[in-house]
């Protein structure tokens, strides 16, 4: 009997020893998640690396943009003040040729007058639609009067 109860523990111990030994199914897919895991959270990492170069990225293009769009109004703004300084201008000089031709038409100097109309009209693409109607009205005048030799009412 006492034969009988160590071949039966032996028997026991050898299956079991081989059942532990034989069966290693388990081991390898541990290693295989181990290996998904460490490649996912590499995976990641490179992720977050591209995330934060794109952001970076992007707020430079956005600095670069906001600078580009302030360069853009302040020459908007400078291009403004230079046409309405031209603008002022031309209609000074063209108040001041209106006035003359209107003299020489008074005076009968109808060359000097065509010559300083003709000088109104080079101006004209500068100025508003009421000093432009002067110089319509001016070139009126010089015609009416060359023709007739009446003496007409000159428009200021």
């Amino acid at each position: 009997m006492i034969t009988r109860s160590i071949l039966t523990g032996a028997l026991l111990a050898g299956a079991l020893g081989l059942a532990a030994c034989g069966d290693n199914s388990t081991a390898p897919s541990v290693d295989k998640a181990n290996q998904n895991a460490a490649d996912a959270a590499k995976m990641k990492k490179e992720s977050d690396r591209a995330t934060a170069d794109a952001v970076k990225m992007a707020e430079e293009k956005k600095k670069e943009t906001d600078k580009m769009t302030a360069d853009g109004a302040k020459w908007a703004e400078e291009k403004k003040d230079e046409a309405v300084r031209e603008a002022a201008l031309a209609k000074d000089q063209a108040q001041k040729l209106i006035d003359d031709a209107g003299a020489y038409i008074k005076d009968g100097k109808y060359d000097l007058a065509q010559t300083t109309i003709n000088a109104l009209k080079t101006l004209r693409p500068k100025l508003n639609v009421e000093m432009q109607g002067k110089i319509d009205q001016l070139t009126q005048t010089l015609e009416t009067v060359k023709k007739s030799g009446a003496d007409i009412k000159i428009p200021s």
